[in-house]
């Protein structure tokens, strides 16, 4: 194993290439981590070339505070200029780096060490990538049943717990990659709900269906039918009876004279309505079925 440097420059600004066989494709991920870890950096990939015969990787790395979208309007001067407090993430930061790795795991790195802004501040530390730990931490608190509101009370709780004093808690709170932003929970929330429902382009309604097949498979001794979406001529119908509705319009006589429809929609975005069907007792209302349609029309509740 050997590892050769070559510098030049100044401490805050320098050329560096390094050159080592000792960084194969397989170490490259976690020398990126550890890289930007003990330099409070975030790097984002410029480019990926194609694999050559000289090298199997060349991957170009720019700074995050290079966001490439810029425009003359977007001029992070101009905006500081403007409002000196605002928080700006792109100062078209001219840091870059190289890494090139041919077959033989021989590596060579090279870094345009040049950052325009800070990397010890608290505001650098704002627009820090989510740290994976952070992201699967939220979406078990959205699998138990919470929303984007009150996982982030719940996790910040839990997070001040393990500081030790109040100093402690603001200085790592500052760390996007440690504590998400509000934002950041909206958007993990809906990340999860598409991941587990489907999205709005029929995603979810596929979802649906196979959801549909596995709780059948699960309860055998349950009644399910329902109609797929095929637009507003076809609308979305489900039609559900578990074995304990089954039981209650078996035992309970006034469930084929009387019933009462507890109807609820407007509660997300697709506007599903839920249709549940209830029939009085003296221990109170018993559930007789469920129906779960995309509209109320008289045809569809008809069908």
């Amino acid at each position: 194993e050997s590892c050769q440097l070559v510098m030049i420059g100044t401490e805050s600004q320098f050329k560096l290439k390094i050159t080592t066989d000792n960084l194969s494709s397989d170490d490259l991920k976690g020398w990126l981590a550890e890289f930007q870890a003990l330099n409070n950096v975030t790097l984002k990939v410029r480019a990926k070339k194609k694999e050559t015969k000289g090298y199997s990787i060349q991957h170009y790395y720019r700074c995050q505070h290079d966001t490439r979208r810029w425009s003359p309007s977007k001029d992070p001067q101009r905006k500081l200029k403007l409002n000196p407090a605002a928080r700006v993430k792109n100062t078209n930061c001219p840091f870059q780096m190289a890494v090139k790795i041919d077959a033989q795991n021989n590596c060579v790195i090279d870094i345009e060490w040049e950052h325009n802004h800070s990397l010890c501040t608290l505001e650098s530390s704002n627009f820090k990538e989510l740290s994976i730990a952070s992201i699967e931490e939220i979406k078990k608190l959205y699998e138990a049943g919470e929303t984007p509101s009150t996982a982030r009370q719940i996790f910040l709780k839990k997070f001040r717990s393990s500081c030790s004093n109040d100093l402690d808690y603001h200085v790592k709170k500052a760390d996007r990659s440690v504590v998400p932003r509000r934002r950041d929970f909206c958007y993990i929330y809906q990340q999860y709900g598409k991941e587990r429902f489907g999205g709005k382009n029929g995603e979810m309604l596929d979802k649906l269906s196979a959801k549909l097949d596995d709780f059948h498979e699960a309860n055998p001794d349950a009644s399910v039918e329902y109609q797929q979406y095929g637009g507003d001529n076809t609308p979305l119908i489900i039609a559900i009876v578990t074995p304990l509705m089954k039981r209650i319009h078996k035992c309970v006589p006034q469930s084929g004279e009387l019933i009462f429809v507890d109807s609820t929609s407007n509660t997300e975005e697709q506007n599903i309505k839920v249709f549940l069907l209830c029939t009085a007792n003296v221990a109170g209302a018993f559930p007789c079925g469920l129906l779960i349609t995309s509209d109320e029309k008289e045809s569809t509740l008809k069908h």
